[in-house]
């Protein structure tokens, strides 16, 4: 062999060495970038799973929200019709004290009518039972979001 043809089999083996080298560098280039391509999805998923919980949380603080306010609403009722029914009496034993056998008459007729006979224990006992119903539905939705925050 001349030393021409043993330079080029030198420069040969030399430049196949390389790209030897060069295509186990680019098979760990592409493996790294694909694995970093299977983390995104996943993360992507995850993300979405995530947020369509969120969303599902934010429609039940709708809901609860919606809740809260009939609650408070009938609480309010509530509180206006005790209100009513603490100022009746009061006239009443004012009447009473008083001596005023007319207007305690008018006054007894008024409340006591029987358009009005017993409709007072029944709205007491029905705004009872609402206010029971709304505070079950209130701390079933809070338990159930607290259950979905933990997850």
């Amino acid at each position: 062999m001349s030393e021409e043809e043993n330079y080029i089999q030198t420069k040969n083996s030399s430049l196949k060495d390389s790209f030897s080298k060069l295509e186990s560098s680019v098979d760990r280039m592409v493996t790294k970038v694909v694995s970093l391509y299977d983390t995104l999805e996943e993360k992507e998923k995850d993300l979405k799973e995530k947020q369509e919980k969120i969303d599902d949380l934010n429609l039940k603080i709708t809901e609860l929200e919606k809740v809260y306010g009939s609650a408070k609403n009938l609480i309010d009722v509530s509180a206006q019709n005790y209100g009513a029914a603490a100022d009746k009496y009061e006239q009443i034993a004012d009447q009473i004290e008083s001596g005023d056998v007319n207007g305690l008459k008018n006054t007894y007729a008024k409340t006591d009518s029987p358009a009005d006979s017993g409709t007072a224990e029944s709205d007491v006992s029905e705004e009872n039972s609402l206010e029971e119903i709304a505070e079950s539905e209130i701390e079933e939705e809070i338990d159930t979001a607290e259950s979905e925050i933990k997850e």
